[in-house]
């Protein structure tokens, strides 16, 4: 699917280019024979030349992936970065400057088109539905998103996995990563100026206190009392992976201003709480399987 996505703009591309270079000719054919492209499209042809464009159907869904390699032989672990669902055409851009980041310390990073957010109001809901069943299909889709990343990264094979949410794709998340954990594949799972989208018969606090990996609770000065509830929650019922943090950046810079605290904000917190423990486990279980004694069988 990526080959025939990149083929498609390549085509329109070269004849866009094509008539420039002859404007009699340009003037003689009707715009409907020149390949129109969507906003989405044209975004995507903003990106460097060493992102992946991984286009995604599944049953209704056509939606876009970004892929980015590590700067490194071997991955740190992979990455998903779910965007808030209410940037819509902005997602790129939300995303953009965080996952070259990773990437270039080290992590395969792979950023997911959100669906759209259920817009309409409880009064305009059609005949039979009701706001419970539009927040689980949003949910539900949200969900099938992150399955499909998380797939992504089965040729790869990372030993961790980490999944950011933005704002309002917080619920989705935090569902996802309850529901997708195992002992033999931990997920982490960090929020950035996490908010409630809708809530429906589980809240986002609930969810946080059965994740049994990592969670990094990152929050905007608005949103702390909110995160601070979490954080009480989260000390009442012992959940020891919870670690609450205010973001340094102003409130007033915006996301694409701020991007350099939060990067190296984020990337020392992942270090400090995902990273390292996991090292130091995987070398004390080496250290574990590894006798003592390094004499030949027979002479010990």
């Amino acid at each position: 699917m990526r080959k025939k996505f990149l083929a498609q703009l390549s085509l329109s591309l070269s004849l866009l280019i094509a008539l420039g270079a002859n404007s009699l000719v340009a003037q003689t054919l009707q715009r409907s024979q020149v390949p129109a492209l969507n906003q989405t499209e044209r975004l995507v042809l903003s990106l460097p030349k060493d992102t992946e464009v991984l286009e995604v159907e599944t049953g209704e869904m056509r939606y876009y992936q970004l892929l980015e390699q590590p700067g490194r032989a071997q991955a740190l672990g992979g990455i998903i970065l779910l965007p808030d669902p209410f940037s819509e055409r902005h997602w790129l851009l939300q995303t953009h400057a965080l996952r070259r980041y990773l990437a270039e310390q080290g992590w395969l990073t792979l950023v997911v088109e959100p669906p759209a957010p259920p817009h309409r109001p409880a009064d305009a809901l059609t005949q039979g539905e009701n706001l419970a069943a539009v927040t689980e299909r949003f949910q539900q889709s949200s969900l099938q998103r992150l399955e499909n990343a998380l797939n992504e990264f089965t040729t790869f094979d990372p030993d961790i996995y980490i999944v950011i949410a933005f704002g309002r794709s917080s619920s989705a998340a935090s569902r996802f990563v309850t529901e997708r954990q195992n002992a033999n594949r931990p997920l982490h799972l960090i929020l950035l100026d996490a908010e409630e989208l809708i809530s429906g018969d589980r809240t986002l606090d609930q969810y946080l206190l059965e994740i049994e990996g990592v969670v990094i609770d990152l929050h905007r000065q608005e949103r702390e009392q909110a995160a601070r509830s979490r954080q009480r929650l989260a000390q009442r019922h012992e959940v020891s992976g919870y670690h609450r943090q205010g973001l340094r950046a102003s409130l007033e810079a915006g996301w694409q201003e701020e991007m350099p605290w939060l990067q190296r904000q984020l990337r020392g917190l992942i270090e400090q709480q995902i990273l390292i423990p996991f090292q130091e486990q995987a070398e004390r279980a080496e250290s574990a399987e590894t006798p003592n004694d390094q004499r030949p069988p027979g002479r010990r």
